[in-house]
C-alpha cells in the first residue's frame, strides 16, 4: 500500500487497495477553505493520480466537513490573498475553482463522506 501523507491541513491514508481517503483536518476552523488545504488537496489528488487510485473518499474532521471559504481572509487587513477584489479573485478564487475543476477532470471517483 502506499505511503500516507500528513499535512498542515489534509491527512491521507489508504484503508483499502487503491482506496484513498483524505481527511481535512482543521476541525477547529471547521475545515475552511485555506491556502493550505487548497494547495494540500491537490498533492493529495497528485498523489492518487500517480497511485493510480480506484477512488478518493474525502472526508472533514470535528462536526464540519467544511464550511466553505475562509472568512478571516477576507477581514485581516495582513491577508495572504491581498485586498482588492482583482487581488481576491486570483490568489484565492481561481486557486479553489482550479482545484474544482481538476476533481471534475479525475479518471476516479471522488466521493465526500459527510457525517450528520
Amino acid at each position: 500500500m502506499p505511503d500516507g501523507f500528513t499535512g498542515k491541513a489534509v491527512s491521507l491514508t489508504w484503508p483499502a487497495e487503491r482506496v484513498a481517503q483524505a481527511t481535512m483536518t482543521r476541525a477547529a476552523e471547521m475545515n475552511t477553505l485555506t491556502l493550505d488545504l487548497i494547495a494540500e488537496l491537490g498533492q493529495v489528488l497528485d498523489i492518487c493520480t500517480a497511485e493510480k487510485a480506484r477512488a478518493l473518499i474525502i472526508t472533514g474532521s470535528g462536526r464540519a466537513f467544511c464550511c466553505g471559504a475562509h472568512l478571516d481572509y477576507f477581514t485581516d487587513p495582513n491577508s495572504p490573498i491581498g485586498k482588492s477584489q482583482f487581488e481576491i479573485r486570483d490568489n484565492y478564487l481561481a486557486k479553489i475553482a482550479a482545484l474544482y475543476d481538476r476533481f471534475e477532470s479525475q479518471a476516479f471517483p471522488i466521493i465526500a463522506a459527510i457525517s450528520g
